[in-house]
């Protein structure tokens, strides 16, 4: 088997990957509602700053991280003691093989976001220093 994860842990951690993703996206859509009260109704493209800009592409990898994190309990990886491997089918090694690239991925958009957000903060703390 490649991963020893159960149909319960990848059940739950798809919902609470799914509803972690839905309560940014509606701190995202919070904020641009926010802008467009603050400046008016020539808010969009107009008003957008930097951050705004920046927290569009914070969704876009929040959405990666939720995706590849799934795929990644789903299929596993080939992260496994040596020898291991050796007694898996064609199909258990195409299915790892693809974790392991979703692995990479999810580390790729766990970083991305992390910096995004970082850079909004500081353009944050710039705005109100």
């Amino acid at each position: 088997m490649i991963t020893s994860t159960s149909p319960d842990f990848i059940l739950d951690l798809a919902v609470c990957s799914w509803v972690l993703w839905g309560l940014a996206l509606i701190s995202a859509v919070s904020r641009f509602v926010s802008r467009r009260l603050q400046v008016g109704p020539s808010f969009f493209f107009r008003a957008f700053e930097a951050d705004d800009y920046l927290m569009v592409l914070v969704a876009v990898a929040l959405t990666g991280v939720a995706v590849s994190s799934n795929q990644v309990a789903i299929n596993g990886s080939n992260y496994v003691p040596h020898g291991e491997t050796d007694e898996w089918s064609a199909e258990q090694v195409d299915r790892a093989a693809w974790g392991s690239k979703m692995l990479v991925t999810l580390e790729e958009f766990m970083l991305a976001t992390l910096w995004l957000v970082k850079a909004c903060l500081l353009i944050l703390y710039a705005r109100m220093t």
